[in-house]
């Protein structure tokens, strides 16, 4: 009797990470999940859009606008969008190459709002910038093709 209350304890102590060799293990497994930063915004929304490019290359879509968009809109923002794996950005900025905001998103299955911010390097409380949100506006049909929790991330320069 005294053998199998003796081999209880072992088996439990062994299962559990109470007894563990490695107490941390559990902790690292997740942290070593979390997404590294992919963008860094709040350097980026410090540029001007010339030195980003310089920066990060040709986008792989920009919107310039026309010559009668200009005139008939002249506050009319222009848009470059880059990406890195499943990552992307798109960044608004005046025709004198101020930027105005950056929107982040991200194609991971079920990616949620704080890894977003991760994969900016952003802070959801900052001097510098302010974020907003952006919710899916159909979540069912999101989760149906397999998204991100959210539609992505904007960062609006203050």
């Amino acid at each position: 009797m005294k053998y199998f209350f003796v081999s209880i304890a072992l088996f439990i102590c062994f299962t559990t990470s109470g007894c563990s060799k490695d107490r941390n293990a559990n902790h690292r497994a997740d942290s070593a999940q979390l997404p590294q930063a992919v963008f860094d915004i709040p350097r980026l929304l410090k540029m001007d859009i010339s030195h980003v490019k310089k920066e990060l290359g040709n986008p792989v879509s920009e919107f310039i606008p026309t010559e009668i968009q200009i005139s008939l809109v002249p506050t009319i923002l222009a848009t470059a969008e880059y990406k890195r794996g499943t990552t992307s950005i798109q960044i608004d900025y005046s025709l004198s190459g101020e930027i105005r905001s950056i929107f982040i998103a991200d194609e991971t299955e079920s990616r949620k709002e704080d890894e977003i911010l991760l994969l900016g390097n952003l802070k959801p409380n900052s001097n510098e910038y302010s974020i907003r949100i952006q919710n899916w506006v159909n979540p069912a049909l999101a989760k149906q093709r397999k998204a991100a929790e959210i539609a992505g991330i904007e960062v609006i320069t203050k």
